[in-house]
């Protein structure tokens, strides 16, 4: 499975040669995927009846344990390289696009991560947790706008008062 891919037709055609290579049924892979019955027919077909959707193609790719990656396609930039105009301002990328890609999925997130004793004296105490929640509190309130922020204290008000309302009305314990 190495050939170019630059068509939906030709990405189905060679999702379905996957599945034949894997033997297995359309039921099977709608059970792995967490599809309905029947959709994967839908999505394989050769006039597929469904489109492929990035909930359906996400979970596709990976009953099928494969991966799409993007390389750049030599014949199709010859195609259309007279026609590209650069920007004036050059886009900002985001740090995840600058960073080179790894040739293997299992190079790039480790399987287990290093949970240093450092790191381990800071995660069992309290104060520092504590300290961490309050500070992610209040930035995250910044980021609100006033009306979600008022929304969340009515609910908690709310909540709050509920909740003295039960302890109120539940029944007391007998003192013997």
């Amino acid at each position: 499975m190495t050939t170019p891919i630059r068509s939906m037709d030709e990405l189905i055609a060679a999702l379905r040669a996957r599945l034949i290579e894997l033997q297995l049924t359309h039921s099977t892979v709608d059970g792995i995927a967490g599809l309905q019955d029947g959709y994967t027919s839908k999505l394989l077909a050769p006039k597929p009846i469904k489109n492929l959707g990035p909930v359906s193609f996400e979970a596709l790719l990976g009953a099928l344990g494969v991966a799409v990656v993007v390389v750049e396609d030599p014949e199709q930039i010859k195609r259309v390289e007279g026609r590209w105009t650069k920007r004036e301002r050059p886009l900002r990328q985001p740090k995840l696009l600058t960073a080179s890609i790894s040739a293997s999925i299992e190079a790039e997130v480790p399987l287990q991560l290093p949970v240093t004793p450092a790191i381990k004296r800071l995660i069992c105490n309290p104060e520092f947790m504590k300290q961490i929640a309050v500070s992610g509190g209040k930035s995250r309130a910044i980021k609100l706008s006033p009306f979600k922020r008022a929304r969340i204290a009515k609910r908690a008000a709310r909540i709050r008062w509920q909740r003295e309302r039960e302890r109120k009305t539940a029944p007391q314990p007998e003192m013997a």
